[in-house]
């Protein structure tokens, strides 16, 4: 028998896991010299960007990029009000002038408002020729704005303006707002429960206007049967297109109603385009309304 079946190897000569002599993933990495730190020692104002307004700087670079005479005041970063924006505005496009800032000749129209204050004059003489003939003595102003441009708005204002400058729905609608109180002088402008409402999109320049409705309160009776309370469409053609041979072309079931016979002679008195009835309760079209009568409010639509 050999003797190596007395005398086992010891196998722990040949293993590394666990042990002093464990294998080091890391023995073949070469140690290396820190580089040294980059020399960032060099002058920062090169590539710092425009200081914003109030600084001669940041009111040239607004007139170099086209701002118009109401932006430019709107985003000096300096008290104003709206009556003389104008005038303020253009005494400082000229101290810029002076100072050597030119306009980009590239540039067609304002970047903040796209010419919308500039053309604020055209849009009230609109305005007014719609309200002609109107008696109100409550207007509430509304501007829609296209979101791309209230997103490119602000984010111009944010970089070329002074902190705290107005955005531009904001300062769109005082704008206009004192503009059409010295054209309206008979008339508040608020801001609820108006009297008539003035929708402007300013993308086309349509102007739309809304007349608050007027509601009339009373009782009615009705002393005979087969008399709807409120208009019934015809069943044939459901009041569409003018009405059918069903109906006689009136697009009703019935000739007439308790809407019709107190609305119409309202709605004609105060040129309203239509009317809305609401009762307190109903009664079927077969059962007459006696004693003090029902309680009702007619609703006169745009009078």
């Amino acid at each position: 028998m050999s003797k190596s079946n007395d005398e086992e190897e010891d196998w722990s000569n040949y293993a590394s896991a666990g042990y002093s002599t464990a294998y080091d993933p890391w023995a073949d990495l070469v140690p290396q010299e820190e580089a040294e730190d980059f020399d960032d020692d060099f002058e920062i104002d090169e590539f710092s960007p425009v200081r914003p307004p109030p600084s001669d700087e940041g009111l040239d670079h607004l007139v170099s990029i086209g701002a118009c005479d109401y932006c430019i005041i709107r985003l000096a970063g300096q008290p104003f009000s709206w009556d003389i924006a104008q005038n303020l505005g253009s005494t400082i496009r000229k101290s810029c002038e002076d100072r050597g800032a030119t306009k980009n000749a590239d540039v067609q129209y304002c970047p903040f408002c796209e010419d919308l204050f500039v053309d604020m004059d055209v849009l009230v003489d609109e305005i007014k020729s719609d309200l002609t003939g109107i008696e109100f003595k409550k207007l509430q102003i509304g501007a829609h704005f296209a979101k791309s441009h209230v997103a490119e708005e602000d984010d111009l204002r944010t970089r070329h303006g002074a902190n705290g400058s107005q955005a531009l729905k904001s300062a769109f609608n005082d704008a206009l707002s004192q503009k059409l109180e010295l054209e309206f002088q008979d008339a508040e402008l608020v801001k609820e429960q108006p009297e008539i409402m003035v929708l402007i999109d300013t993308l086309t320049f349509n102007i739309n206007s809304e007349l608050r409705s007027l509601y009339l309160y009373g009782r009615y009776r009705k002393l005979e049967r087969g008399i709807p309370q409120t208009r019934w469409p015809c069943r044939s053609c459901k009041g569409r297109d003018g009405g059918c041979e069903s109906c006689n072309e009136t697009g009703l079931q019935y000739p007439t109603s308790v809407q019709d016979q107190i609305g119409e002679p309202l709605r004609v008195a105060f040129q309203a385009k239509n009317t809305a009835f609401h009762g307190m309760g109903r009664e079927d079209i077969d059962v007459r309304c006696l004693g003090r009568g029902r309680p009702f409010v007619i609703e006169l639509k745009s009078p």
